[in-house]
C-alpha cells in the first residue's frame, strides 16, 4: 500500500450485532482479513492505471489521492480474490436477499470477529461514496450488520484515536468516539480500544498477539487455523494456543502461547536459515546476460552455489524484452524465458503485420500491371524498333514485380504466423 508521510495504523473491527437473542453472542468466530506479502496479481493492473493517470494533466495531490484510492481498490479486489473476504461460511446459511426491505433479517448465530491492522488509510479519514460501497460490500458478503473502524493516527506528539460504526441497514457510516491522546511507550492504545469493543460486545474472553521476526515475507499459523499471513497482529482468543511460523529458506518455527483475558502478549520469532542445494539457471534462448540484485551477473546457463531466497532477476537478451521475476521457493533448477521484442511493441503485432502484407500486396500489383502494360503497349505501334526500345524497361519491371511478390509472400507468412502466436 502507499502512505503519506505521516504513519497512520487502522484497526478495523467487523461485527455482527443486530436482532440476535442474548445467549447467541458468546459463539463468536475469529478471521482475519489480511493481504499476503506478494500481490503481483495485482501489480501490472495498478500500475496500468497508474501510468494513465500519469499521462493527465493534474497536480502532484491530485496524483497523490487518485493513486491511494487505486491502491485501496486493488487491494480490495486482491483481498476478495484470494481469501473470498473470509475464510468458510456456515453451509445452512442461505443467500439473504438484502434488496428487500420488507422482510425481516436474521442474521447467522455464529457470528464473525475480525481485526484487521493496517487497513487502508482513505478508509479513516476521508469518507467517500467509493468507501462506503467497498465497507457495504464487505459487511454484506459476510452477513454482517454492524463494522465498527477503529483508527490511531499520529498528531504532533499525540495520537488521535477515532471510532467509527456502519450499519448496512441505512447505509450510513457514523463517527462515535474521537479523542486526542498521549501515545503509551508501546503504541498500544489502537489495541486496547479493540479489546474493549469486543469485551462489550462479546462475553467471550480475547487478547492481542503482536508478532516479531525480521524474516521478511514470513506467513503465521495458530492453533485455531487461522491463516495470518504476515500481519503483524491478530486477535485471539484468551486460551493456550500453538502459533507456527515458516518462510522460503528458512526452518519452520513453533511456539506455544497461552494468552490472558484482556493481554497484549508481545512474541519474537527467531527464524534458522536452511542449507539449499545449487540452483542452476539457464534458458532455451541460449546465452543471456542476467542480474542478481544487488551483486550477481553473469551470462546463462549459470549454476548458482549458495542462492539466497527470495531474490529478484533480470535477463536481458537482443531481440527480446528485459525480463525480471522474483523468485521465493527454491529450486535446483531455474528456467528463465524472455519473451520476444515483436510481441511487445504493437506495430509489429498481428495489426501492423497486416499492414505491412496488404502494403506489399499492392506494390506487387502494382508492378505487375506495370510489366504489362510495358510488355504490351509497343504493340500498338507496330514497329520491331518500338518492341527492341521497351524491352529493357519489361525486364525491369518483371523482375521488380518477382521481387515484389517474393517480399509478399514473407509478409504474408509473418502475418500468419504472428496471427496465430497472438491468438495462443
Amino acid at each position: 500500500m502507499r502512505y503519506r508521510s505521516k504513519a497512520v495504523v487502522t484497526v478495523l473491527c467487523i461485527v455482527a450485532v443486530c436482532a440476535l437473542p442474548a445467549t447467541a453472542t458468546s459463539n463468536f468466530r475469529i478471521g482475519l482479513i489480511s493481504p499476503p506479502p506478494s500481490r503481483h496479481e495485482v501489480h501490472d493492473f495498478t500500475q496500468l492505471l497508474e501510468e494513465n493517470l500519469a499521462s493527465i494533466s493534474l497536480s502532484e495531490s491530485m496524483l497523490d489521492a487518485y493513486r491511494s484510492r487505486l491502491d485501496m481498490q486493488a487491494n480490495i479486489e486482491f483481498l476478495k480474490k484470494q481469501h473470498q473476504l473470509l475464510a468458510e461460511q456456515s453451509k445452512d446459511t442461505a443467500d439473504i436477499d438484502r434488496t428487500n426491505t420488507e422482510k425481516d433479517y436474521i442474521p447467522d448465530p455464529e457470528l464473525h470477529l475480525i481485526a484487521d491492522i493496517g487497513y487502508p488509510e482513505s478508509l479513516s479519514e476521508f469518507i467517500n461514496e467509493l468507501d462506503v460501497q467497498v465497507l457495504d460490500y464487505i459487511a454484506r458478503k459476510n452477513n454482517l450488520d454492524v463494522m465498527l473502524l477503529v483508527s490511531s493516527t499520529p498528531f504532533d506528539e499525540f495520537y488521535r484515536t477515532r471510532l467509527f460504526a456502519y450499519t448496512t441497514k441505512t447505509q450510513t457510516l457514523s463517527r462515535l468516539f474521537d479523542r486526542i491522546s498521549i501515545p503509551s511507550a508501546q503504541n498500544e492504545f489502537p489495541y486496547e480500544m479493540l479489546l474493549e469493543c469486543a469485551h462489550h460486545i462479546s462475553d467471550s474472553s480475547y487478547g492481542f498477539l503482536l508478532f516479531s521476526t525480521t524474516v521478511p515475507g514470513s506467513s503465521f499459523f495458530c492453533s485455531a487455523h487461522e491463516h495470518l499471513w504476515s500481519k503483524p497482529a491478530v486477535l485471539i482468543s484468551a486460551q493456550e494456543h500453538e502459533i507456527h511460523i515458516s518462510a522460503a529458506g528458512y526452518e519452520p518455527v513453533s511456539h506455544n502461547v497461552t494468552i490472558q483475558k484482556n493481554e497484549i502478549r508481545r512474541v519474537t520469532l527467531e527464524q534458522i536459515r536452511v542449507a539449499t542445494l545449487p540452483t542452476l539457471l539457464y534458458s532455451t534462448l541460449g546465452l543471456s546476460s542476467f542480474e542478481i540484485l544487488p551483486s550477481i551477473d553473469g551470462q546463462l546457463p549459470y549454476i548458482w552455489q549458495e542462492p539466497t531466497y527470495p531474490f529478484t532477476i533480470s535477463v536481458e537478451k537482443f531481440g527480446f524484452a528485459p525480463y525480471s521475476a522474483q523468485v521465493h521457493e527454491a529450486s535446483p533448477v531455474l528456467q528463465l524465458e524472455p519473451v520476444p521484442l515483436w510481441l511487445t511493441q504493437i506495430q509489429d503485432l498481428a495489426i501492423g503485420a497486416q499492414q505491412e502484407a496488404y502494403a506489399s500486396l499492392g506494390r506487387s500489383l502494382l508492378l505487375i500491371g506495370a510489366y504489362v502494360v510495358a510488355k504490351t503497349l509497343p504493340y500498338a505501334f507496330g514497329q520491331a524498333s518500338a518492341l527492341s526500345a521497351w524491352d529493357p524497361l519489361s525486364t525491369a519491371a518483371g523482375a521488380l514485380a518477382g521481387c515484389s511478390l517474393f517480399d509478399t509472400t514473407i509478409k504474408l507468412f509473418d502475418y500468419y504466423r504472428k496471427t496465430q502466436y497472438s491468438s495462443r
